[in-house]
């Protein structure tokens, strides 16, 4: 899962409100974290990790690692405390799915879905914890947010979706002093792991003018505004202006966000076949005892039995 973030540098004070939401919430740190990333190390975190009540463990070449909801909040940098919504109804028993999902609560869900509790897919789609979690927002609820990044890493252990929270999770391995020397690695200083305001577009349900600051919220009816059919630009474009072409530089960052995301899926990948190889030996290791496989009416079945005989 490649890692967001985001320092809200581009997003104007006097247009956008939600930056000041999250620093209300204090989890600007945790949003604005960019640190290098070691996918290999964040593969073995998940494949070795435990759950137990309230408290996830791990080993990471050789050092162990246990996190509690606590723990998560102090290595993160976001308030301790709250309520563990997570697996509980009672305090949410009369919130509506729909009635805080327009203007604000879009670009907060935007950033929850991106980084704060991030998804693999589908991030345009509203489920039931999205929607608890803006309506504890709005409401002034206070939240627990280490518990509920905690429960989110133990949900994702070895997940298709893939493993989330890679950056974050190289505060954690200098935590608990891994070393990471000569260990592969990324950098997330390109400007494809940064949400800026180039996100903000028709498919998040806005249409921001960074020309006159505007900002303008989609009901499900509205349709983008269509270039009018009498411009000049729409039927009459320059002939002797050439196309601009891509820059060395735009062309290598490119390139290293396509080896980075490479990198990642051959991470998911080999995850899921080391996980596979080991289903497999677990079975084989059920099924023979001895050499022989239980049960004379098989071919080869019993032939302990008969060696004893002889």
């Amino acid at each position: 899962m490649k890692p967001k973030y985001s320092t809200f540098v581009t997003f104007p004070e006097e247009v956008f409100t939600f930056p000041s939401v999250f620093e209300e919430l204090g989890l600007c740190n945790l949003i604005g974290c960019h640190l290098d990333f070691y996918p290999e190390l964040v593969k073995v975190f998940y494949s070795n990790m435990v759950r137990k009540k309230g408290k996830l463990t791990s080993v990471v070449k050789g050092v162990p690692i246990s996190l509690t909801a606590s723990d998560i909040c102090a290595i993160f940098e976001i308030p301790p405390g709250g309520h563990k919504f997570v697996g509980t109804i009672a305090p949410w028993e009369n919130y509506s799915k729909h009635a805080f999902y327009y203007s604000l609560s879009r670009m907060l869900h935007y950033f929850l879905v991106y980084v704060v509790v991030p998804r693999f897919s589908n991030h345009c789609t509203i489920t039931d914890p999205r929607i608890m979690l803006l309506y504890s927002i709005k409401t002034h609820f206070h939240v627990d947010w280490g518990h509920s990044i905690l429960s989110h890493m133990m949900y994702h252990d070895e997940h298709v979706e893939g493993l989330p929270y890679a950056h974050l999770l190289t505060k954690t391995f200098r935590h608990f002093n891994v070393n990471l020397e000569n260990e592969l690695c990324f950098s997330m200083e390109k400007p494809s792991f940064m949400i800026s305001t180039k996100q903000i577009n028709r498919k998040m349900g806005a249409i921001f003018n960074p020309q006159t600051l505007e900002i303008k919220y989609l009901d499900n009816e509205d349709e983008e505004p269509q270039q009018e059919a009498n411009s000049d630009d729409e039927f009459n474009p320059p002939t002797d202006v050439q196309p601009d072409q891509p820059s060395n530089q735009i062309i290598m960052d490119y390139l290293q966000d396509f080896c980075t995301d490479v990198m990642i899926e051959i991470g998911h990948l080999s995850s899921r076949i080391d996980r596979w190889e080991l289903s497999q030996a677990g079975f084989q290791s059920s099924s023979y005892q001895g050499g022989g496989f239980q049960g004379g009416g098989y071919a080869g079945g019993g032939s302990n039995d008969r060696n004893k005989k002889q």
